[in-house]
């Protein structure tokens, strides 16, 4: 047995962000009417936006961190629980850029 800290920490944290981006947008909802033969898209509500929602988070370690990001490209807000603290130092924006003036 072996321990491979990085392995498949990507692989992971894409699914992560599938399976939440299946469920906003009722992925299995359609499919099963799909399947009957229905095509109404009046049988659910519209789907909503992921922007400005909130996703919490339990863990920030390699997967958790690496879901942050790519939850950040969909413009969720997000909160989060990790006993260490120090991993939440990775999903924090960067500060931004103070600007030198060249005279």
């Amino acid at each position: 047995m072996t321990n491979v800290p990085d392995y498949c920490v990507g692989e992971v944290a894409d699914h992560a962000i599938a399976l939440l981006l299946a469920c906003a947008r009722r992925v299995a909802f359609f499919q099963v009417r799909t399947k009957r033969g229905e095509y109404r898209l009046q049988s659910a509500a519209p789907p909503e936006r992921l922007a400005g929602k909130t996703l919490g988070l339990i863990g920030l370690g390699r997967i958790g961190s690496s879901v942050a990001v790519r939850a950040r490209a969909f413009g969720l807000n997000l909160i989060a629980h990790t006993p260490n603290p120090i991993m939440f130092r990775y999903t924090r924006p960067p500060p931004p850029q103070q600007e030198t003036s060249s005279s």
